[in-house]
């Protein structure tokens, strides 16, 4: 008998989180090394400049490596990944991240009020990445998408035919407004396979406090073959994991692991 490939659980977090302030910055990597103990972290709306000189100053002696793009056409923006330095990993586009050659991690930021339609650039991008990752390995995509999808479910087609079946994974979110933006994400990534696992296990909380009302809008998503290996969603709300109008939300993720 063939001895099977040992399981880790790899818990993933995402974030929307301003870093240029050291203060904040020093905050947030305590947090994600002592308290949440995440291995890989998507942020966006970093705010980072300068490749990250300040952060990198910060991880010297941490756990932790930092890969990020900064966002030069506007204020504020920028996307990246916190990873551990112990996960062998490298950082690819747009932004991905590629774990072992078999693991391909996603981190998303899509634009409130996106007047020049770079939002829809974007998820175009995101579909033809996954098509062409899932190929070589499992797809994970984090992020902060902007968008209320209210407790709509999944549906995923069996296969590509007219008359395919039409799986339905249902949703509970304690957000309960759906907009057109929201529609149009959840059947994108739906026709490709990909199911948001906000509101799958559990009950999808707010991840998102602002004056004008609360929301779910920090999103996981996985292929539908692997919504099994997702244990839990969890948006981290005691007062001292919060750090802004954003919650950090992690999501427990069961890989096989090259030991090579």
């Amino acid at each position: 008998m063939e001895a099977e490939e040992p399981k880790r659980v790899l818990r993933l977090g995402s974030a929307n989180m301003h870093l240029t302030k050291r203060k904040k910055s020093q905050e947030f990597l305590l947090i994600m090394e002592h308290w949440i103990r995440a291995d890989i972290c998507g942020v966006v709306e970093s705010w980072i400049k300068d490749d990250g000189q300040v952060i990198r100053e910060d991880l010297k002696d941490s756990e932790f490596q930092w890969f990020g793009k900064d966002r030069k056409r506007r204020r504020g923006g920028g996307v990246g990944f916190l990873v551990r330095k112990n996960v062998n990993s490298k950082s690819e586009n747009l932004m991905w991240l590629v774990i072992q050659e078999r693991l391909y991690l996603a981190v998303v930021y899509l634009i409130p009020h996106d007047k020049a339609e770079e939002n829809e650039d974007t998820l175009q991008e995101l579909q033809e990445d996954i098509l062409r990752f899932r190929d070589k390995g499992e797809v994970v995509v984090m992020g902060d998408f902007n968008c209320r999808i209210g407790a709509s479910s999944n549906l995923i087609a069996t296969d590509k035919s007219e008359d395919a079946e039409v799986l339905e994974i249902p949703r509970r979110s304690e957000d309960k407004v759906l907009h057109l933006q929201g529609r149009n994400l959840l059947g994108k990534l739906n026709a490709v396979d990909v199911v948001l696992m906000n509101g799958v296990n559990n009950l999808a909380q707010y991840t998102s406090y602002q004056s004008t009302g609360n929301s779910v809008i920090d999103l996981f998503w996985v292929e539908y073959r692997s919504v099994k290996r997702v244990s839990e969603v969890i948006v981290w709300n005691h007062e001292m994991e919060i750090l802004g109008d954003h919650r950090i939300v992690t999501m427990d993720y069961q890989w096989e692991e090259n030991q090579d």
